[in-house]
This record gives C-alpha cells, sequence and structure tokens, in this order.
C-alpha cells in the first residue's frame, strides 16, 4: 500500500507546484489550501505525512500540529515555510510535535528526501505497535495462566542459569530425587 503524503498550504500555486514535481514518486498525494478540511481529511483517510505551513488563514501551521499530534499521533509531521522564526521552532520541536523544518523556498530534493524519511519512519512506528500488539496478547495470556495456576509463569533458576524444579509446589508429586534436581541452560538434567 502507498504511504499518503497530505500537503496543506494556502498558496494553491506551490500546492500545485509540489504535486507536478512529486507526484512521479512512490508515494500519494493529497493537498488542501484549508486546515479544517485537512482535519477533515485526517479524519477519513489514513495520512502518515502532514507537510503544513505556518501562515496561513483561520488556524496556523503550529495550530495544526497541535491538534493532529493529539488525534493522529502516528501522522509524522514537516514544517514548510516562508516566514521560520526560532521561537516557533523551539516551540514545536520541545513540544515533539515536529520531524522535519523546512524554509521557502525549498528545494524539492531536500522536502523528497524529508517525505521518504518521514514515511520511512511512520513504517517503523507500525511495526512496532503491531510486534507491542502481539506481545501485549502474550502478556495478557500470561496473566490469565497465572490467575488460574499461581506460579506457573515462574521459573527459579540458580547462579548458573539452570532451572530449579520445586516438588513442593502443590499438585506435584513428591518425590526425593526430584527436589534436589536440575535443569542446566541447555536443558540438561543435574
Amino acid at each position: 500500500m502507498s504511504a499518503c503524503v497530505l500537503f496543506v498550504d494556502d498558496n494553491e500555486n506551490l500546492l500545485r507546484s509540489m504535486y507536478r514535481q512529486l507526484r512521479s514518486d512512490p508515494f500519494t498525494i493529497r493537498a488542501t489550501a484549508s486546515p479544517n478540511v485537512a482535519l477533515a481529511l485526517l479524519q477519513n483517510r489514513a495520512v502518515q505525512v502532514l507537510v503544513v505551513d505556518e501562515q496561513m488563514p483561520g488556524m496556523c501551521g503550529s495550530e495544526l500540529l497541535e491538534r493532529v499530534s493529539q488525534l493522529y499521533p502516528h501522522v509524522i509531521n514537516i514544517m514548510l515555510t516562508g516566514n521560520p522564526s526560532v521561537p516557533l521552532l523551539q516551540e514545536l520541536v520541545n513540544k515533539q510535535r515536529l520531524f522535519r523544518f523546512l524554509t521557502k523556498p525549498c528545494q524539492v530534493e531536500d522536502l523528497r528526501a524529508a517525505i521518504n524519511e518521514a514515511i520511512n519512519l511512520s513504517r517503523t512506528f507500525s511495526v512496532c505497535e503491531e510486534v507491542l500488539g502481539v506481545n501485549n496478547n502474550e502478556l495478557s495470556e500470561r496473566e490469565k495462566l497465572e490467575q488460574c495456576y499461581p506460579g506457573i509463569t515462574h521459573v527459579e533458576r540458580n547462579a548458573d542459569g539452570a532451572v530449579l524444579l520445586d516438588a513442593n509446589v502443590a499438585g506435584c508429586p513428591q518425590s526425593p530425587s526430584l527436589a534436589s534436581r536440575t535443569l542446566s541452560p541447555k536443558g540438561e538434567k543435574q
């Protein structure tokens, strides 16, 4: 599935120019001149990367980024502005709402590189979320087992890392030979 990049800039000529220059790239481009339309698009479409201007009528880019970071934290944000300021950059970076800060005029190669890095980061986050979801399911299963059979998920080991078998566990047959046995880290009986 192709990644989706959403451009938000009140300069429609710039939006058309970006589209012309990037349309052959391996990602889908969406564009709007309105931050409110951008929020609606984000609600209805999977967007991996958001590229915004700062100075727009109705809502500035930093306000849009704040809303997007709260509503859609998986979206990777890039600011492309003609009016850069250090306080703005500090605010966006310190609040962790920004992946890249680019200034206009911007070389298309720099923008393309930033977008591709953002897409790669988005994909990495997706893989991590999938892995964490699997691990959370495993953890949930272990917790269920532990509730039904207290102690079942706990393993005692000696200083060498060998598994200690406890003959005093409820439900285990009493055996003098079992009480003194361990399993080595390689699974060998000792």
